[in-house]
């Protein structure tokens, strides 16, 4: 039966992780950690913590995420993304665990028209994608992987961009906000859901590929999301479009990061919600 099946989930405490067990505690023995319970940089840590035993699955969602920081601190950002996921998959060597490696649009360029195929030559700008793609490559080495790009995530449990907006709309009359980056903001609870149904089709009948897409349905640009949000929320500020090298930041991002789902949809049979309908949901819980 399912229910006897384990699963870990690395990062717990962050936006997706706190999901992700909150949605598979129902259909399996979840047990969620963070770094007070398993250090994934050292490779001793990790390597002790597994030897009582691996799951039937991990879902490695640890990582350093400080998309501009990533720039000043690359050390740091490998460490986690890459060899502690390097270290895991050394740890399972041997096991039969299904191994889900969180990975993200970074990977790309963001230079493509259309949205990204799985099969696409990844292409990073900065140091977070470049480290995330490395835990990409030492994943692909332990045979019993999966890999589930996804991107501009908002959900419970985490900073994300829509807070971000809401806090500083209450705070500033005018907010000055990027509109030629463009992506599919995701709802944290609706990829958790998207996950555990792969996972329970991996284990009664196997999953034919080994990259998937996942992000919410539609796309829009920073500055519509913004615009949307603010307009649900019934605040008066006002919202400035401005290009990406106004605003400046440390850390390059790609212009375009749409991720194709259809390897999902000929999977699972359904597409994520639309982004609208789940910042709405978002929205109701969090007001």
């Amino acid at each position: 039966m399912e229910k006897n099946k384990k699963i870990i989930v690395t990062g717990a405490r962050g936006m997706l992780g706190h999901a992700l067990c909150a949605t598979l505690e129902n259909s399996f023995a979840v047990e969620g950690i963070d770094k007070e319970e398993l250090d994934i940089t050292s490779e001793k840590d990790v390597s002790t913590f597994f030897k009582k035993g691996c799951p039937d699955a991990l879902i490695h969602c640890a990582a350093y995420t400080a998309v501009d920081r990533a720039q000043d601190e690359p050390e740091k950002a490998y460490a986690v993304n890459a060899l502690g996921t390097r270290a895991i998959a050394g740890a399972l060597a041997g096991s039969t665990c299904l191994y889900i490696y969180l990975s993200t649009d970074y990977v790309f360029d963001g230079t493509k028209s259309a949205p990204y195929d799985e099969g696409d030559a990844p292409n990073p700008l900065g140091v977070y994608g470049r480290t995330k793609l490395a835990g990409e490559r030492f994943v692909k080495e332990y045979p019993h992987h999966l890999i589930v790009r996804t991107g501009w995530l908002f959900g419970p449990g985490g900073p994300n961009f829509i807070k971000t907006i809401i806090q500083a709309a209450g705070a500033n009359g005018t907010l000055r906000v990027v509109n030629d980056q463009v992506g599919s903001p995701t709802y944290t609870r609706n990829l958790a859901s998207a996950i555990h149904d792969m996972v329970r089709i991996y284990f009664r009948k196997g999953i034919p590929e080994r990259i998937y897409h996942v992000t919410g349905s539609g796309s829009c640009s920073w500055y519509e999301l913004a615009c949307k949000t603010i307009a649900m929320v019934g605040s008066p500020a006002a919202i400035v479009p401005i290009t990406s090298s106004e605003l400046s930041r440390k850390a390059p991002r790609p212009k375009n990061s749409r991720l194709s789902n259809e390897k999902f949809y000929a999977l699972t049979g359904h597409y994520l919600p639309s982004w609208q309908e789940t910042l709405g949901d978002y929205l109701k819980g969090t007001l």
